[in-house]
């Protein structure tokens, strides 16, 4: 076990030691500046309104809604909204500490890409730079070496999506100050409206984006092992990323979609209420999905790995 966290410990300091990473965590830092900027300047609410009366006009257009189309999620906002009104809870929107936190969980998608990038060029470069053979010395076993390689990877992944949480709370407090900081979450479950803790539920939001990025870091990490090309690995685990829903709108009228890896990536919908992507689908479904493409991706992996000929 020693050997093994040495040996994670090494790929860690390789990673962070690379002038590339400090860019990555630059830009990343400087998207959620300008996230944060944007929400500063371009506020979208009526200044001559108090909230409480923006409240009141929006339940008057939602009870006109309800009233042609009753639906759920109307229904669900009416009861929200009237929750705020009765216990003057001010609305979390993006000009309010815990609101421009939740816009910048959108940074998440820069935490994805900049893990891609990293997972991709982390087992291909060895064979790139010939180190490999230098690496394959040690008194380890190479499936040891590897998931070294692989545990650094998502540690990588884990220390961005932190960073991108703190620079994000720094980043509100700096522009917006402490404002709405004990505000609620509020969700409708029950048919009643119920308090939680707005902390939790950005961190729920965290981990439901955690779930694609470990998927496409898992994929690049494959595909980096493989074919031993780091371009080819961020390339095609960053096309995923991005075409990915556009695929998925391709494949929607086929009921054999909801096995695709794309369609069970989005955890949210089993959250907000919005419905899965087909029918019958469910977290437990989506769950096992995925599990099934991991394992398929480790265990290919860890064979071709093994079984490489590192001369070759």
């Amino acid at each position: 076990m020693f050997k093994f966290l040495k040996l994670v410990q090494n790929e860690n300091m390789k990673s962070f030691r690379r002038f590339s990473t400090l860019v990555m965590f630059i830009m990343l830092l400087c998207a959620l500046v300008f996230i944060g900027v944007v929400n500063k300047h371009y506020e979208t609410h009526d200044s001559n309104k108090t909230w409480q009366q923006q409240l009141q006009a929006e339940n008057h257009d939602l009870q006109k809604q309800f009233k042609a189309n009753p639906d759920e999620h109307t229904k669900e906002a009416l009861a929200i909204n009237t929750y705020r009104l009765d216990h003057a809870l001010k609305p979390t929107d993006s000009t309010s500490f815990w609101g421009s936190v939740k816009d910048a969980v959108n940074g998440m998608q820069f935490v994805m890409i900049f893990a891609i990038i990293i997972a991709g060029g982390i087992v291909s470069s060895e064979f790139g730079s010939g180190t490999i053979k230098l690496l394959l010395t040690r008194p380890v076993s190479r499936s040891t070496i590897l998931l070294s390689k692989y545990v650094s990877t998502l540690f990588t992944l884990l220390v961005f999506g932190v960073a991108c949480f703190v620079f994000s709370c720094l980043i509100a407090a700096a522009l917006f100050g402490f404002d709405g900081l004990s505000s609620p979450y509020l969700f409708y479950s029950e048919g009643a409206v119920h308090e939680g803790s707005m902390l939790l539920h950005i961190f729920g939001l965290y981990g439901l984006q955690m779930v694609p990025a470990i998927m496409f870091v898992t994929v690049a990490f494959l595909i980096s092992t493989v074919f031993r090309n780091t371009a080819l690995a961020i390339g095609l685990s960053i096309f995923g990323l991005m075409a990915g829903s556009l695929v998925l709108q391709f494949l929607a009228r086929f009921g054999w979609s909801k096995y695709v890896l794309f369609a069970n990536l989005d955890w949210s919908p089993y959250f907000n209420g919005n419905g899965p992507f087909q029918k019958g689908m469910t977290l437990g479904f989506s769950a096992t999905v995925l599990a099934v493409y991991y394992l398929l991706f480790i265990a290919f992996t860890w064979i071709i790995f093994k079984k490489r000929d590192v001369a070759a």
